[in-house]
C-alpha cells in the first residue's frame, strides 16, 4: 500500500515533493477526487461529512492496482495548512506549519501532531515553507509572508526541532517558496513578490540573485534546486517558470509546454532521474489546474499523464 499525504487549506497549496516522497509512482487517480472543483466536494467524495469545517491534512491510501480513494484526516483540526516539511533522514518525522506561525511536529508519520512553536511574532504569519536541514533534523528554515501585506515577512531558523525560532533575513518581506540545495545544505534560496534570493552561509546572509525591478521574474510561488547541481534553480511565479544554470547571473523562461500566464504553485525535481522536472500549474482567465512535467531539465514541459483539468479559484 502506497500512502500520500497532503496538506489542505489552500488547494493551491499541495507540495509535489511530498506527492513524490511518499509514493513511488503517481496512478491514474481518477475522476472521483481530481475532477472536483472544491476541497468540501473532494472531502465529501471522499466519505468526510460535509458539515466538517476544518481543515485538514489528508492520508491518501492507494492500494495497488486499486483505483478507488479514501481520505482520512489526520488533523490537528482547526487550522488552515499551508506547508509541509519530512526529514529525509526519518521518513516518519513530519513538520508542518499554519497560516497563523505555528509549526507542529509528529514522530509518526502523521498519527499524533505536536504544537512546537512559533515561527516569529505575528499571529497573521503564514508559513508558506519548512526545510529541514539534511544534515541535523534539529536545524529547520521556515518562510513567511503575512495576511497584512504592508507587514512582510521573512525567513526563521530554528535549531532545536522547531521549538524556538529566530529571524534569520529577509525581514519585512513577502517569503512565498523557500528551498534548500540537496547537495550543498548550506545553500538556500528563497522567493519573494520582488524577485529571487540566495544565501551561501545556511541562512546567516542573504543576496538577491534575480534581476531588481524584473517585470516577470518576480511573484514568487515556488522553487526547487537540482539535486545534483545547487547552481541550477527552478523558480516559479505567477506567470511562467524560469530556470538558471550559473547559480542566477542569467535566467530564462520556460515556454514549450507552458500556457502563457500559467501560475506556477509547485516544482519538483526527480532525485532518481535529475533531469525529469514536475511543475504543478494553473492556466488561464479560467483556471485549470495542470500537472507538468519536463524529462530535459526543463527546457520543456508536457502534460504529465492521467491528471485531468479542474478548475479551481485563486485564493486572496
Amino acid at each position: 500500500m502506497n500512502t500520500v499525504i497532503l496538506c489542505a487549506g489552500f488547494a493551491r497549496r499541495i507540495p509535489l515533493d511530498f506527492l513524490i516522497a511518499k509514493k513511488s509512482h503517481l496512478p491514474d487517480l481518477g475522476p472521483s477526487l481530481v475532477q472536483c472543483r472544491t476541497w468540501r466536494e473532494a472531502i465529501s467524495k471522499a466519505g468526510i461529512h460535509s458539515r466538517v469545517r476544518f481543515f485538514f491534512i489528508g492520508l491518501l491510501l492507494i492500494a495497488a492496482g486499486a483505483r478507488a480513494q479514501v481520505w482520512k484526516p489526520l488533523g490537528p483540526p482547526g487550522g488552515d495548512v499551508h506547508s509541509l516539511a519530512i526529514d529525509p533522514s526519518h521518513p516518519g518525522k513530519l513538520f508542518l506549519g499554519t497560516a497563523d506561525g505555528h509549526i507542529f511536529g509528529s514522530q509518526d508519520d502523521g498519527e499524533h501532531w505536536t504544537l512546537l512553536g512559533r515561527a516569529g511574532a505575528r499571529q497573521d504569519a503564514v508559513i508558506t515553507a519548512i526545510v529541514v536541514d539534511p544534515r541535523d533534523a534539529d536545524v529547520l528554515f521556515a518562510s513567511a509572508r503575512t495576511q497584512d501585506p504592508a507587514a512582510g515577512g521573512g525567513i526563521f531558523r530554528s535549531s532545536d526541532g522547531g521549538r524556538s525560532w529566530r529571524t534569520s533575513g529577509l525581514e519585512g518581506q513577502a517569503v512565498r517558496a523557500l528551498a534548500i540545495a540537496p547537495s550543498d545544505a548550506d545553500i538556500l534560496v528563497a522567493g519573494t513578490l520582488d524577485g529571487v534570493y540566495r544565501s551561501d552561509d545556511n541562512g546567516k546572509s542573504w543576496n538577491r540573485i534575480s534581476p531588481e525591478h524584473h517585470e516577470e521574474l518576480r511573484n514568487l510561488d515556488s522553487l526547487v534546486v537540482d539535486p545534483r547541481d545547487p547552481q541550477t534553480i527552478y523558480a516559479g511565479t505567477f506567470h511562467l517558470p524560469w530556470k538558471t544554470t550559473d547559480g542566477g547571473q542569467t535566467w530564462r523562461p520556460i515556454h514549450d509546454g507552458m500556457i502563457d500566464d500559467s501560475d506556477v504553485m509547485s516544482l519538483f525535481v526527480d532525485r532518481a532521474t535529475p533531469g525529469r522536472v514536475y511543475a504543478g500549474a494553473c492556466s488561464g482567465d479560467l483556471p485549470q489546474r495542470r500537472g507538468r512535467v519536463a524529462e530535459d531539465s526543463g527546457h520543456s514541459l508536457r502534460r504529465a499523464p492521467n491528471l485531468h483539468d479542474h478548475a479551481r479559484s485563486r485564493p486572496s
